[in-house]
């Protein structure tokens, strides 16, 4: 896993205005382990600490306002604390910020029971409903992004006395980037390939500039390639410039769209909304890391009745009375708390002035 470096005399500080999430977290001067290289400095796998140690950025303090609210509402939140791999940390933080939506209007939010992880997500109580919500972040193409990401925090932020240059490629052979195998290989292998790489860079020095390593996942069907062009000793910071080949295949809206419906419909057949106890059923799919936000802003996709029947989507078969696509609210630095959905449900089983509770609708 990666291991992010971070000071924690600042993220007492920043804690120290999040009091909530403070109360369920360990004193971030007892967090992980003390750096070896850099004085003062301590890490951890957690990937929340990204976003703790980054609160310059503005879109990461909504993100921690939210998480701080959501804890205040009662929620544990025990998953995303726990969280060290990119894609599971992204689907807890979206059903962190989805119970700060409910709680700023108003509704009581809490946590589905926990223990065999096929319970539903979060249980709501309006003045006249109950709704029990799962919370879904289908991603494809994301995958191999998020993978990147983890592979670049191990880079940047390892515990050794070096400056150096690299470049992180992923190469899927022969595997069509949108499926659920590259997916599935990902999250099988990630941990193991962190692993080796971290043990690695425990033995880098200044000959390793110039050279490639590779790492092969399963039997070789993903393949990591890291190639170092720099490398300098030094102990006085983070001296690391990484940069990563993004996913090269042809992105086109409507056939990931598709994607999104049917992932959106696979994860319906698993009907873990029925395990809940609210009256009103529904399914939340944040889809703000799929590529489509874009064409659902501005209209040019939409989910109606037309695009759910494309997709094999019905509510009375799903046992659903409504599935939204969620995105984040916007500001002019970047993602804001609070989100917009869209909406397909069954009027003759859910009110519009129900929905207009849940959601902001047109």
């Amino acid at each position: 896993m990666a291991m992010f470096v971070f000071d924690p005399e600042r993220v007492a500080r920043v804690l120290g205005v999040l009091p909530a999430l403070a109360a369920l977290l360990r004193d971030p001067r007892a967090e992980g382990r003390p750096s070896a290289v850099f004085d003062g400095m301590r890490l951890t796998d957690r990937a929340l600490y990204r976003l703790l140690a980054n609160p310059h950025y503005p879109h990461l303090r909504e993100s921690l306002r939210g998480i701080d609210a959501a804890a205040a509402g009662g929620l544990k939140l025990k998953e995303l604390r726990n969280a060290n791999l990119r894609g599971h940390f992204g689907s807890y933080l979206q059903e962190a910020l989805l119970a700060d939506h409910f709680l700023t209007r108003s509704l009581a939010v809490s946590k589905g029971q926990a223990g065999n992880g096929r319970n539903p997500d979060l249980e709501i109580v309006a003045n006249d409903f109950t709704a029990t919500v799962e919370v879904y972040s289908p991603r494809s193409w994301q995958w191999r992004k998020d993978w990147l990401d983890d592979v670049v925090d191990t880079l940047k932020y390892a515990d050794i006395p070096y400056a150096y240059n690299a470049s992180v490629d992923v190469v899927a052979h022969g595997i069509p980037i949108d499926t659920e195998l590259l997916e599935k290989m990902i999250l099988d292998t990630g941990r193991d390939v962190l692993t080796r790489l971290t043990t690695d860079l425990g033995n880098l020095d200044e000959t390793v500039a110039g050279a490639m390593w590779t790492y092969e996942h399963q039997r070789g069907e993903i393949t990591t390639t890291i190639e170092f062009t720099r490398v300098e000793d030094t102990n006085t910071g983070l001296d690391r410039w990484v940069s990563m080949s993004p996913p090269g295949e042809i992105y086109r809206a409507e056939p990931e769209f598709e994607d999104v419906l049917k992932k959106i419909r696979e994860k319906a057949e698993k009907r873990q909304v029925e395990r809940g106890s609210g009256v009103l059923r529904g399914l939340a799919a944040d889809v703000s890391r799929t590529g489509i936000d874009y064409e659902l802003e501005t209209g040019r996709i939409n989910l109606d009745p037309a695009a759910a029947a494309r997709a094999g989507i019905d509510l009375d078969q799903l046992g659903l009375d409504f599935i939204a696509l969620t995105l984040p609210r916007r500001g002019k630095d970047g993602p804001k708390r609070g989100v917009r959905a869209t909406v397909l449900f069954e009027d003759t089983r859910i009110t519009n002035g129900q929905l207009r509770q849940l959601f902001d609708l047109p």
